[in-house]
């Protein structure tokens, strides 16, 4: 199967408590992309953050939902169904305490591993196949 990504979600909180935190890796990942290809966040349905990059006759979202880490499946789901976003389109940063700083692993489909992000992404979308 060919997959295209067409949104990056990042994983994290809104609350100032989180800024510079690892628990906010998803969102700092999304902020380094609109900073590298100088795009700007705009406020979509007030449950996320958006941003939208054209490449190559291309659309890719960014998305950092405004809901809290344990709740972003809600924002997520809301968004992919009103741009007719599939499952398979998508790919998520976030922090994974398992992993030790500095490392990273990509994980093309599975279970939460008790990461209440993902799991609250995987009941909202019905499904473990994302990467």
């Amino acid at each position: 199967m060919n997959r295209r990504i067409k949104l990056f979600i990042g994983l994290g909180n809104p609350n100032q408590n989180y800024i510079n935190t690892r628990h906010n890796f998803g969102f700092d990942v999304l902020d380094e992309i609109t900073i590298l290809k100088g795009l700007k966040f705009k406020i979509w349905k007030n449950i996320a953050h958006v941003s939208l990059y054209e490449f190559n006759n291309k659309e890719i979202w960014l998305l950092k939902p405004l809901t809290f880490m344990n709740s972003s499946g809600s924002a997520v789901v809301s968004f992919i169904n009103c741009y007719k976003i599939r499952t398979q389109e998508i790919f998520v940063f976030y922090d994974d305490i398992s992993i030790l700083l500095g490392h990273y692993k990509i994980r093309i489909s599975g279970s939460s591993g008790g990461h209440n992000g993902i799991y609250s992404l995987i009941e909202h979308l019905n499904t473990e196949n994302f990467p």
